[in-house]
């Protein structure tokens, strides 16, 4: 394959995965519960940034790191609130996946809406 064949072939790639990219997957929610005792372990998205997180919860408290978090020695403090977290990064990434489309779907519904305004003010015209 020359380099254009090439070019073309990695174009072509990634034409399929944006065509890919648009569905819906299914919600998926922590399965882990905020703990009533103790300290659980997991982790967590930031939607925002797109990447996951180890986290830990307590009872009033949870805290997300780059590193896994221990009870004694972190450094990155604890946030006010218990939360449900996730039990491996893979259940993290497809929930942020969901939580991501969501956020598009929004976008382009409202992009839609004032598509079909602009739209009918032209025909009233």
């Amino acid at each position: 394959m020359n380099k254009s064949e090439r070019e073309a072939f990695e174009k072509l790639q990634d034409d399929l995965r944006i065509a890919r990219a648009l569905r819906f997957t299914e919600k998926i929610k922590p399965d882990i519960p905020a703990p009533k005792d103790g300290t659980t372990r997991g982790f967590l998205f930031n939607a925002y940034s797109s990447q996951i997180q180890y986290a830990a919860s307590r009872t009033v408290s949870h805290a997300t790191s780059y590193a896994p978090i221990k009870d004694t020695g972190f450094g990155g403090g604890w946030t006010q609130g218990g939360r449900a977290i996730y039990s491996s990064k893979l259940l993290a990434f497809k929930a942020m996946r969901y939580e991501v489309e969501l956020e598009c779907a929004k976008k382009l519904a409202g992009i839609d809406k004032q598509i079909e305004q602009e739209i009918a003010a032209l025909n009233q015209e």
